[in-house]
């Protein structure tokens, strides 16, 4: 049976007339909900009550009393409203809901919390209870008096916690905290500091004593001698002293405590020592002195004249300090003055002493007496000599001079040999003399015997050939024996002649001697032979027609050489000379001199090789038109007669029918690969609407064959290379004429939409460039021989360098720039990444200077080495200009690591802005 209608009381009203549903109610207080139903058959009730409870209340917590002495207890008391539970932070924790109040013994001040807590919430409230202690005295302190000084103290104290605080002898009742109070004793006295509180049984207190001194008495100060001698006698030092808290005395004695003597001290100069004693009140001192004598002292003792003659005299002179008496020995006698007059009969030592009560010191002084000089040998070496000849006088043990001399020209020698050349018999006087004028004298005599005279020795002729003769010829006088070596033998005085013939160029000794001198004369006589040939030699000695061969020879005692077949003058010493013989030939080498002609022979073996086969052109044929602007140069098949392979291929193509003009050629390729055809680089090469002319030339390792010229004319329509957005010579398609940039030919350059152009370096290469976040305003390539003296060294670059001029949108901004060739760059290990900068004039490694300044990745090879991946900054690497302007230059390019040449490149003029 279905509901007519449901309602719920309250206020709530109708409600959805469904078996089952819900409503939401928010009663505040505790109410009964009644739910009604009704249908025809009448109503049907079911009742619910919601209880509505309050958070807790804490109504009071109190401590009774809030103020209690440590060790005393406390109070809490509280009351609370509709709690299930409570706390307090104390440490006991949890507390029961019928409590209502607690006992605590706090040690200091304590705040506690009194926490009500039920499922509704929770309340608290705090009491603070004080925990007092007894008085604490911190400090309580006087100085001492002192009666030179002053006669008051001053009692300091410092007293935590005190209601009250007061000190004895009569002075009374003082600030509980804190303060001073002066006071006069005229003894030793102790004071007391009471401190009091209302938690102190037992009053604390504290004492100071202040004592009343005055300044230390010094008794005696006494030193058991007052004079003694330096390094024989020592001192005592005694003394009494009252009152002193410490006693020092100086010079070095430093402190002294309970003793009352010093004994032993040894002071080395007359010395003042001062007893010093001192108390808290000041120090009072005493001296004692002492007088420290030495032995005398001579600052000097000297003689006028250290050396005398025999029978003179000198002065001997002295100044002596501290001396009671003075003497000196060997029988001088002093008087008053301070210097005497010796006699001395010989070398004689003086010596002076000077006396006190400390002892003597002495010091000496040697006269010398000068004795006569003495010669003990003097001699000549060679007591007989030939006329013209020398001799040496030699002496020794010479004692007692002052100069040596000897006569006959000689004069004053220093040495103990001298040399002499009479012309006569001479007698030689040595004089020994000394500073007194004394001398001793020695002599030698030294004879001297005529030498004989050879007036003339000659050959006639000096010169000759292997095999003939010459005549010696010789005038001697005054000599006994004449004779001529290497066979010749005893010849005649007076003039006499001798033929001889020699084998070799030799020299001939004349001599003619008289019994005691002899005299010697020399002639050569040359002896010629025919030329040497040591060498004579082709390289190689077997060769193809017409090929070079290098004759070389080295030849000796010639005036004169030849070599049959060549017109050329040769070298009569040696040297080499490039022959191409066509066949078989021997050759001759013929070297001269007056003696005659010596011949050398070599033969160079001609080996035949013919040519390959003339090529035969095949495209494009003879006078083709709208031919492409990369067109394939094709040849018929390679034939050798001999057999040899085809190793080299050279394409050309020119705009001159003859080949002469290099300027007219626009391509010139050598190739071991594409032998028999080859694909032409794109189109920057050739013109549209031209005639060209092309050949080609087959290679045999030996010999070149040459092909007809043939002509063709490029397309009028300028079609491009279109394969794509890259036409795999990497290269960007889609070109777009750049107004004002042409290739090294003057032409227009057809570029992708970032730029492309010809190495003028390796006019067979193209180069493309592409840059990100900039715009290339120019672009180009630029051959390093064209500039001279820009730079020390100029690094090989296969491709020249690529001078880029960029724009970036601000000031400072970096652009990445992609280089691209049509071959692959070099080696990892041989690349580098070489940069020109005008303003230093030198080449540097771009990619290392990058790296220096953190930019890891400023070159970076593609992994096919067909392009390189550039970073510049503007303003910064890899700009010329270094202020940041919006505009980046860098004239830089690909290179080797090492090698190079002289001279520079200079782009001031090809990169100005």
């Amino acid at each position: 049976m279905g509901n007519n209608g449901v309602t719920l009381d309250d206020g709530t009203g109708p409600v959805t007339a469904d078996a089952t549903g819900s409503q939401t109610v928010t009663p505040s207080v505790t109410t009964t909900y009644t739910l009604t139903a009704t249908n025809s058959c009448g109503p049907v009730t079911q009742s619910v009550t919601v209880t509505v409870s309050d958070s807790p209340t804490v109504d009071s917590f109190t401590a009774s009393p809030t103020a209690i002495c440590n060790g005393d207890s406390t109070i809490l008391s509280w009351g609370t409203t509709g709690a299930t539970s409570m706390t307090i932070d104390d440490g006991s924790g949890a507390v029961e809901t019928t409590e209502t109040n607690k006992t605590v013994t706090p040690t200091s001040t304590t705040t506690y919390t009194l926490t009500a807590i039920n499922g509704c919430g929770s309340d608290s409230k705090t009491v603070t209870v004080t925990v007092n202690n007894a008085p604490v005295i911190e400090s309580f302190t006087a100085s001492d008096i002192c009666t030179n000084i002053s006669g008051s103290a001053d009692l300091s104290w410092s007293v935590i916690g005190a209601d009250s605080v007061s000190i004895d002898k009569s002075v009374g009742d003082v600030n509980p905290a804190s303060g001073t109070y002066s006071v006069s004793p005229s003894v030793d006295t102790t004071y007391t500091l009471t401190a009091t509180n209302s938690c102190s049984e037992v009053p604390t207190t504290a004492t100071v004593t202040i004592a009343v001194k005055a300044l230390p008495v010094i008794n005696s100060f006494t030193i058991s001698k007052d004079t003694i001698c330096k390094g024989l006698d020592t001192i005592d030092l005694a003394w009494s002293v009252d009152g002193a808290d410490s006693l020092t005395i100086n010079n070095e004695v430093g402190t002294v405590t309970n003793t009352t003597s010093k004994e032993g001290l040894a002071p080395t100069a007359s010395t003042t020592y001062t007893l010093t004693a001192t108390n808290s009140c000041g120090s009072v001192t005493a001296d004692v002195s002492v007088t420290v004598n030495d032995k005398p002292v001579i600052s000097s003792f000297t003689a006028a004249d250290s050396t005398v003659c025999p029978d003179g005299s000198t002065t001997l002179n002295w100044d002596v300090t501290d001396a009671d008496t003075i003497s000196i020995d060997n029988g001088v006698v002093i008087g008053e003055g301070t210097s005497v007059t010796v006699h001395p009969a010989g070398t004689t030592t003086y010596t002076l002493s000077a006396t006190n009560t400390c002892g003597t010191t002495t010091k000496s002084v040697t006269v010398s007496v000068t004795a006569a000089p003495a010669i003990g040998t003097f001699t000549a070496t060679n007591a007989t000599i030939c006329s013209g000849s020398q001799t040496t006088l030699q002496w020794s043990d010479v004692t007692g001079a002052s100069s040596l001399s000897i006569d006959n020209s000689v004069g004053t020698v220093t040495e103990t040999s001298e040399s002499v050349s009479p012309t006569v018999t001479t007698t030689y006087t040595l004089t020994a003399t000394n500073s007194c004028g004394v001398t001793d004298t020695k002599t030698v005599t030294v004879n001297v015997t005529a030498m004989p005279v050879i007036s003339d020795f000659t050959a006639t002729p000096d010169s000759i050939c292997k095999g003939q003769s010459t005549t010696l010829a010789s005038t001697v006088t005054g000599a006994t024996t004449i004779t001529i070596d290497h066979g010749v033998g005893t010849v005649g005085g007076g003039t006499s002649t001798a033929v001889v013939s020699p084998t070799t160029t030799t020299t001939y000794t004349l001599t003619a001697s008289n019994g005691d001198c002899q005299v010697t004369e020399t002639v050569t006589v040359t002896v010629n032979d025919k030329p040497v040939i040591t060498s004579f030699t082709a390289s190689p000695t077997n060769v193809l027609a017409g090929g070079d061969v290098t004759l070389s020879w080295a030849i000796t005692n010639a005036t004169g050489a030849a070599i049959s077949g060549v017109d050329s003058p040769v070298n009569a010493s040696s040297g080499t000379i490039v022959v191409n013989p066509t066949e078989d030939t021997p050759y001759t080498l013929t070297a001269t001199n007056g003696c005659g002609d010596t011949t050398s022979d070599v033969t160079v073996t001609v080996i035949l090789n013919n040519p390959p086969d003339k090529p035969v052109m095949s495209s494009p044929t003879d006078g083709a038109t709208g031919v492409s602007l990369m067109p394939e140069l094709t040849a018929g098949a390679y034939n050798d007669a001999d057999g040899d392979p085809q190793t080299m291929t050279w394409w050309q193509i020119s705009t001159d029918s003859t080949f002469t003009d290099d300027g007219s050629l626009v391509y010139d390729e050598k190739t071991d690969t594409y032998l028999t055809s080859i694909v032409v680089p794109p189109n920057l090469i050739l013109d549209v609407a031209t005639m060209y002319y092309w050949r080609v030339r087959y290679f045999d390792g030996k010999n070149w064959s040459d092909s007809d010229v043939y002509s063709f004319t490029t397309t009028p329509n300028g079609a491009q290379y279109t394969d794509g957005v890259q036409n795999g010579d990497r290269i960007p398609d889609n070109e777009v004429t750049i107004a004002g940039f042409a290739d090294e030919h003057g032409k227009p350059v057809n570029t992708p939409t970032k730029k492309a152009f010809v190495s003028k370096v390796n006019k067979n290469i193209q180069i493309g460039v592409e840059a990100a976040d900039a715009v290339i305003d120019r672009c180009g390539s630029v051959d390093p021989k064209d500039f001279k003296d820009m730079a020390p060294k100029v690094p090989h670059m296969p491709y020249g360098l690529i001078e880029i001029a960029l724009t970036v949108p601000n000031p400072g901004d970096t652009a990445t720039v992609t280089v691209y060739f049509t071959r692959k760059l070099p080696n990892a290990n041989d690349f580098v990444w070489w940069k020109y900068d005008p303003n230093l004039g030198e080449f540097y490694n771009y990619g290392e200077a990058a790296a220096a300044l953190g930019v890891a990745d400023a070159v970076v090879v593609s992994e096919d080495r067909m392009s390189v991946t550039l970073k510049f900054k503007d303003g910064g690497y890899g700009d010329l200009i270094e202020t940041p302007d919006s505009r980046i230059i860098d004239p830089s390019g690909v290179g080797d690591e090492g090698g190079g040449s002289n001279g520079g490149t200079c782009f001031v003029d090809t990169i100005t802005r």
